[in-house]
């Protein structure tokens, strides 16, 4: 059973999947959209970092 503490393995296995494929897409697409896939790369990022962080502060709790 996983526990909050295998959590931010999973977010960090989830987010590479992500960007793996997000970088497929942007070789596929000759590179036109790369900026605006980045910026979305970084947004999930750093919403997966805040909840990460919630997380923490609840189990040190």
């Amino acid at each position: 059973m996983p526990t909050l503490r295998s959590f931010p393995i999973r977010v960090c296995l989830r987010a590479l999947r992500v960007t793996a494929l997000v970088l497929e897409l942007a070789i596929r697409l000759n590179y036109t959209h790369v900026k605006l896939l980045v910026r979305l790369l970084l947004r999930v990022y750093r919403r997966l970092n805040a909840l990460d962080k919630k997380l923490q502060a609840s189990c040190d709790e």
